[in-house]
């Protein structure tokens, strides 16, 4: 079951630090880094789960989370908090994200997955995925040397603090991109990064030949993250599950909607 998403109403701030947003698959993240991004899922959603008639599987979340089909985009925080207005050290702030990020980023991805080119040509460097340049002496001396001494720790790469996930398959017929997961940690929230991810996730759409629609499953009582979407453009879905009649015409909804966003026209 594809999960909802637990995005909060705040007042739109900078973010903490300036982050990276890069392209991954599941065979590309570490066995630590998917953890953490179950880790993740189970805070900001799992009281949703817990909720509802499907309940909180730790180890088929984790199984889905490892579909090789799905497409990673994966938020790291460069800098430390420095406590004034929410900028990083280089002070480059919510522009970074909402702006360079969101064009480049957004326009690579789509081609990448788009053109289905072996996701080991692509890499996400300082927030922009793009083509692996040659490579020098040099770098495959440091590769060697990082070979024969332990891997370095982890905030040297950056702190993962977020990522949304998705993938390219068919619903009833139709090409589509089923949007699986957006989740941040909670100083990221109210940052336009959730925007911003769902806006190169539709830019991947209309690179795609033929992609009908962006669709996502929302929990029914997480009404926080469904107007978040709804104010994207994203409206209830045709296959969205109907309400139930019970025996006296009493009506009970479903535990979830799925909306969706056409591509293109």
């Amino acid at each position: 079951m594809r999960s909802s998403y637990s995005l909060y109403v705040i007042p739109n701030r900078p973010p903490p630090c300036e982050v990276d947003i890069a392209l991954h698959t599941p065979e590309t993240l570490s066995s630590a880094d998917l953890t953490k991004l179950l880790n993740l899922v189970a805070k900001t959603s799992g009281s949703h789960y817990r909720a509802s008639t499907m309940g909180w599987n730790q180890r088929k979340k984790g199984a889905e989370m490892r579909l090789r089909d799905l497409k990673y985009l994966i938020v790291r925080g460069r800098g430390a908090w420095d406590g004034e207005g929410g900028e990083g050290k280089d002070g480059r702030g919510d522009e970074k994200v909402g702006e360079k990020v969101g064009e480049k980023v957004g326009e690579k991805v789509g081609e990448k997955v788009g053109e289905k080119v072996d996701e080991d040509e692509v890499e996400g460097n300082k927030g922009v995925v793009g083509k692996k340049r040659k490579r020098t002496a040099d770098e495959d001396e440091d590769e060697d040397a990082e070979k024969e001494t332990p891997k370095t720790e982890e905030k040297e790469k950056g702190e993962l603090m977020g990522f949304a996930s998705f993938m390219p398959t068919y619903e009833d017929g139709k090409k589509v991109i089923y949007v699986y997961e957006i989740h941040l940690e909670e100083e990221l929230r109210g940052t336009k990064l959730s925007q911003t991810l769902m806006s190169l996730i539709q830019h991947a759409a209309e690179k795609i030949s033929g992609v009908e629609k962006v669709m996502l499953t929302c929990f029914t009582a997480n009404a926080a993250a469904r107007r978040f979407y709804e104010r994207l453009g994203y409206e209830l879905d045709e296959y969205s599950p109907q309400p139930r009649v019970m025996r006296g015409g009493k009506k009970v909804q479903a535990d979830y909607v799925i909306l969706s966003r056409g591509v293109g026209g």
